[in-house]
């Protein structure tokens, strides 16, 4: 799922950054100015954009990481000098919009993604398919945005939707897409490809948005643009990460630092509202352990809810003991490596979610192995920020050398204690990502 292209809002010319940079044992690219390092917020200071729910430009300071290594990097060999970048989020004391600090520089180029989500198939799709076949007709125009390689168009295929159309940053995954039969745009979404689709295709009836809005720089002219685009009687679906699983239960390896916006129900309301639409339909579904928020939205209020009243006194009051509680486990996590320091750190999964966790929770530098099935890290390494190998399960398991293990594989709880039963055979310490009393924690 990707994001549109930034928009003429943003002073300083947002266009998202070239990952054009290649060493010869790196698997996947970056910037040049992230391997250099040069983002430092005292000599790049940040963008100051309004806020796209309530217009206000008094945003203040909620966790500021300095600077973090860039996620999603694997290298065929140990790389000493990892890419960085200045990381903090911020919110909005007005509506509690919380999102990203914007540094010039720091932007994903989402055309120099390669690697597909069809691994990524919620459990819910049954459901997003009956609530589109209520709302849209066989025959009318389905525009995804963000369809990577076309996995989902592919399932409204199957459903029975005949006009499909999907809009993907990514040549390479717009190809696997079209390899399909399905026609993309190899492009960012915004206001000018919303009026080519017009021009070319007519309104559409819905418009699929999932995983998308979340890394989009400027959520208010994206949606503004696929409010130009929908029919009258149109729907917009919309899916993104619930920010209450991150700030209200403290899961910090929900922190991404690829995501430009964290929203909560209230203040995706709030957004949609701005952009003039009249009501919506919201739910929470459960995927693995995270929580989305799936929204159904129309141009029009019939049939739908109207959008809830802001109050945002409780998700400021969230915000206010949010860094308190990432001290929290960074305390814990030093607390239980003084306890065996002597003894070499595993981790279990080397996806994002376990990278996040290691960076912010500050267990990072003491990990020396990574521990991970997919056969796309498996042998690489990671930046914990120093480098780490990842090995399998069955490297991890015919190694009887004592070490401590930090389970951290967090959708994969059976796999986790497949591991920790051959964990207690050894000598070793199984340590909790989280501190005991954590909702995260088993009782």
């Amino acid at each position: 799922m990707r994001p549109s292209p930034p928009t003429k809002r943003i002073c300083l010319g947002w266009s998202l950054m070239s990952w054009a940079f290649m060493r010869f044992d790196i698997l996947f690219f970056f910037g040049e100015d992230f391997a250099r390092d040069v983002h430092d917020p005292d000599t790049c200071p940040a963008v100051n954009l309004p806020c796209p729910c309530c217009g206000k430009n008094s945003f203040e300071t909620l966790i500021d990481f300095g600077q973090v290594p860039v996620s999603g990097l694997f290298d065929k060999l140990p790389n000493p000098q990892t890419p960085c970048a200045p990381l903090a989020l911020e919110f909005c004391p007005g509506c509690a919009f919380a999102r990203k600090r914007k540094y010039p520089g720091t932007e994903r180029d989402y055309r120099k993604i390669e690697r597909g989500t069809s691994g990524q198939r919620p459990s819910y799709v049954d459901w997003i398919l009956q609530e589109a076949k209520k709302r849209c007709l066989p025959d009318g125009l389905v525009v995804e945005i963000g369809c990577n390689e076309g996995t989902f168009l592919r399932e409204l295929r199957e459903a029975g939707f005949s006009r499909l159309l999907g809009v993907e940053p990514s040549p390479t995954l717009a190809a696997g897409a079209k390899a399909t039969g399905i026609e993309v745009m190899a492009d960012y979404f915004g206001m000018s490809l919303a009026e080519r689709i017009l021009d070319d295709h007519g309104p559409a009836a819905l418009i699929v948005c999932r995983h998308t809005l979340e890394h989009v720089p400027d959520p208010l002219a994206f949606l503004q643009a696929t409010r130009r685009l929908l029919a009258p009687e149109g729907s917009l679906y919309l899916e993104c990460p619930d920010s209450q699983t991150l700030f209200g239960a403290g899961r910090i390896h929900e922190i991404w630092d690829e995501h430009e916006n964290y929203f909560f129900g209230e203040t995706l309301a709030r957004l949609a509202q701005s952009t003039r639409f009249s009501g919506w339909e919201l739910t929470r579904q459960t995927n693995r352990d995270a929580v989305n928020l799936c929204a159904w939205i129309g141009s029009k209020a019939v049939g739908s809810t109207p959008f809830p009243i802001l109050d945002p006194n409780p998700l400021l009051s969230l915000f206010s003991k949010f860094s308190g509680w990432v001290d929290c486990v960074k305390n814990h996590v030093t607390r239980e490596l003084s306890k065996s320091p002597e003894l070499p750190l595993f981790a279990i999964g080397a996806g994002h979610p376990q990278i996040n966790y290691l960076i912010f929770s500050g267990a990072g530098p003491h990990v020396s192995i990574l521990v991970d099935d997919d056969p796309g890290k498996t042998g690489l390494y990671a930046s914990c920020p120093q480098p780490c190998r990842v090995v399998s399960t069955e490297e991890f398991i015919r190694d009887s050398n004592p070490h401590n293990t930090l389970p951290i594989a967090f959708a994969h709880p059976e796999w986790m204690y497949k591991l920790e039963a051959s964990f207690k055979s050894r000598l070793g310490r199984w340590i909790l990502p989280y501190p005991a009393g954590s909702p995260l924690v088993k009782p």
